[in-house]
């Protein structure tokens, strides 16, 4: 959308767009690694929800899901949650509140804060981490930082 923001068809939009990559036979049966940003990242992780052994592993950068997540499958993919320190458009609570569930249900789950990113710039600082996580999953050498997710209310350290 000129501007930025999400038009009324962007859901709709990334809906489609995992649709069409259903379609794709080859795609179907290679693994899934999806990075995702802002409200992206909430429909990808309510699609995540939905079908959880369709994706090999997910990037949430500055995003936050659009539905509860009070149930977390047991095979839902493993997760990289990363916050903006200065991001004026997803409240840290509601990352953090995400990412303390993500970080009590999942095996494989990856906590990380940009401090000084807002939620723009974030995309750039966290992709060659996001990248990195992935290609870690995908090699089968992945290993927790053991970076704790701060508690809502609290300040990052």
């Amino acid at each position: 959308v000129p501007g930025g923001g999400w038009g009324g068809a962007a859901w709709e939009d990334i809906e489609d767009w995992l649709a069409a990559i259903r379609q794709v036979s080859v795609l179907e049966k290679l693994p899934l690694y999806v990075l995702m940003h802002g409200a992206g990242a909430g429909e990808g992780l309510s699609q995540a929800q939905k079908t959880p052994p369709r994706f090999a592993g997910l990037a949430v950068i500055a995003g936050q899901s659009q539905q509860p997540l009070q149930s977390i499958p047991k095979d839902f993919p493993p997760v990289m949650l990363v916050e903006a320190g200065k991001d004026a458009l997803v409240p840290a609570d509601a990352v953090r509140r995400a990412g303390l569930l993500f970080q009590r249900r999942l095996r494989a789950f990856e906590y990380a804060l940009f401090a000084e990113e807002d939620h723009q710039a974030v995309r750039a600082a966290a992709a060659p981490r996001a990248f990195a996580f992935f290609e870690a999953l995908a090699a089968g050498v992945w290993k927790p930082s053991g970076q704790p997710v701060p508690l809502p209310g609290g300040r990052a350290q």
